[in-house]
């Protein structure tokens, strides 16, 4: 009754991020929803990068019915003022603090928008430690 589900998921966290293969992603995923589910897609949502926004023209051009649209969350990044003010005022955390947080949350936020090189750390750790460990930025969805 009109509430969200994760379905049918694939790991792409290594594979290039064009907008055509995006695209074909997809598409697989509406054929699925469509033929295996029964439902009908009408809106498509994904991150704000640039492969993803013309991966969203295409789809549109493809599918007209279809809404394309960016995360809410992907389009603010007020976040990293805000923890530093809780963090500081909470705390009472030096300057210096402050800093390495932003450059360990630079680092993570880096390899978040490098997937590829994403999906070979997950394949190490996996190698390594058995299981993946993640990369979390705070957002203001949480």
């Amino acid at each position: 009754s009109m509430q969200p589900h994760l379905l049918n998921t694939i790991n792409i966290s290594a594979l290039p991020k064009t907008a055509v293969e995006l695209l074909k992603i997809v598409l697989e995923k509406i054929q699925y929803a469509t033929e295996e589910l029964k439902v009908h897609i009408v809106a498509w949502c994904t991150d704000a990068s640039g492969e993803s926004a013309s991966m969203q023209q295409l789809l549109v051009q493809k599918m007209p019915h279809i809404i394309a649209v960016d995360c809410w969350a992907h389009q603010h990044q007020t976040w990293l003022f805000s923890v530093n003010l809780i963090v500081s005022n909470m705390f009472k955390i030096t300057h210096m603090f402050i800093k390495i947080i932003a450059d360990a949350l630079e680092v993570v936020k880096w390899s978040n928008d490098h997937i590829c090189a994403l999906g070979m750390l997950h394949k190490v750790q996996i190698a390594k430690y058995g299981k993946i460990l993640a990369l979390i930025l705070p957002v203001l969805t949480w």
